[in-house]
């Protein structure tokens, strides 16, 4: 039973940070694809994204780019500790 409560709950989070995503793309002015989740590991509240491109229009580079997005996800689901990123090649 709690392993179901628990499955539930990082779908849950998962879609919250999918919300979030959405919203900092249309911040950034990136592509749908340009940010995509690859995973949320509920135990240690770490999430792993895929970057692709960057983000011409608005001037950052990709490590800022990465902050701004992970300090946007933190701010809007609680469970998320952190953010780390993986080569879209």
């Amino acid at each position: 039973m709690l392993g179901r409560r628990s499955e539930h709950h990082d779908a849950a989070v998962q879609a919250r940070i999918t919300d979030a995503l959405e919203t900092v793309r249309g911040t950034l002015g990136v592509e749908p694809g340009a940010i995509t989740l690859v995973r949320y590991n509920g135990s240690t509240g770490k999430v792993m994204l895929r970057l692709a491109g960057g983000c011409p229009d608005c001037g950052l580079s990709l490590d800022m780019m990465t902050a701004a997005i992970e300090a946007h996800i933190k701010a809007h689901v609680m469970e998320v500790v952190g953010v780390e990123t993986e080569d879209s090649a």
